[in-house]
């Protein structure tokens, strides 16, 4: 299994106490996938998503399950 890394890659607060935050998902040196965090308002709960190119999952479990697969498909 790789092991990954995250590098933040923008923080942002909006009105009304929203936030967003950017992670680049590294591979060694290598980005491999993003990682998004964001919430429109304080009070609302925040969502967190992982990607891969095009395809998104809602749980770092499935995100790196997608790329060791990926990874093992390319060898």
């Amino acid at each position: 299994m790789s092991e990954l890394r995250q590098r933040v890659k923008m923080f942002l607060d909006m009105a009304k106490g929203g936030y967003a935050h950017a992670f680049d998902i590294l591979d060694g040196d290598k980005v491999v996938g993003a990682k998004s965090i964001w919430a429109a308002t304080r009070q609302s709960p925040g969502k967190t998503t992982y990607a891969i190119g095009d395809q998104t999952f809602d749980t770092a479990k499935d995100f790196i399950a997608a790329y060791e697969a990926q990874k093992a498909a390319s060898k």
